[in-house]
């Protein structure tokens, strides 16, 4: 990498990349490899201080301007940044994105298709294939900008944008919450009665687990069973 302006020698990275990817803001790129992708994150500021001072190294470049995030094996045919999301097609004809070290699978596609874009106010991905049909599957930005506001920690974000993501959703996203390490808010968030009872049980909530155990009894009615003796 070297900086666009003066062509200063700003970091080399070990691998021959196919394609680039970089997000809108300008601090998340992926480099797209044969059989797998790297998720890097760009320090902008350590770039700009050490141009400004004059202190790159001529071999090294710039110490800490590049981060290895993530990396995922995967390949990658086609891509876009939404956010803190990268959204893609890749070589089993699937539509995946990934998104704070995770990787969600939208759909299977029945043809190679290639990503054309997310249209946000649509809330839909569009595709098309090589007989120029143009397909689309829904994608809920409420739910993408939830889950960037997760990866980014920021809670009070992730909060106001909760009621705007509609209820069928959550338990999908109680499942991103849990992979993320938030059990806590996974369980605030789930109406899964299953769900809630394993989340409340792995952080000692016994009450939750509690009354979560009666209702299901209540409105089974299958006290008996083995799945609920095993619960009790």
């Amino acid at each position: 990498f070297f900086d666009w302006e003066s062509g200063e020698f700003i970091r080399k990275i070990d691998v021959a990349p196919q394609q680039i990817f970089w997000n809108e803001v300008g601090d998340q790129l992926v480099l797209v490899c044969d059989d797998s992708y790297y998720v890097l994150k760009y320090d902008r500021d350590v770039v700009q201080a050490a141009l400004a001072g004059n202190s790159i190294d001529p071999e090294e470049g710039v110490d800490g301007s590049f981060e290895l995030d993530c990396t995922i094996n995967d390949t990658v045919r086609t891509g876009q940044w939404v956010g803190d999301c990268f959204l893609y097609t890749n070589g089993s004809g699937r539509l995946h994105y990934f998104v704070g070290g995770e990787v969600i699978t939208l759909c299977h596609l029945t043809t190679h298709c290639y990503l054309l874009g997310f249209v946000p106010k649509e809330d839909r991905v569009f595709l098309i294939d090589k007989s120029y049909n143009v397909i689309s599957y829904r994608l809920l930005l409420s739910v993408l900008n939830y889950q960037t506001a997760v990866v980014r920690r920021d809670f009070d974000t992730a909060n106001a944008l909760l009621p705007s993501i509609p209820k069928s959703e959550y338990n999908s996203v109680a499942r991103f919450l849990e992979s993320q390490g938030f059990k806590e808010e996974a369980l605030n968030v789930s109406n899964d009665p299953d769900h809630r009872f394993e989340l409340a049980i792995d952080i000692k909530n016994l009450e939750v687990a509690h009354s979560v155990l009666k209702e299901e009894s209540k409105d089974n009615g299958d006290i008996e069973s083995t799945e609920m003796q095993n619960k009790w």
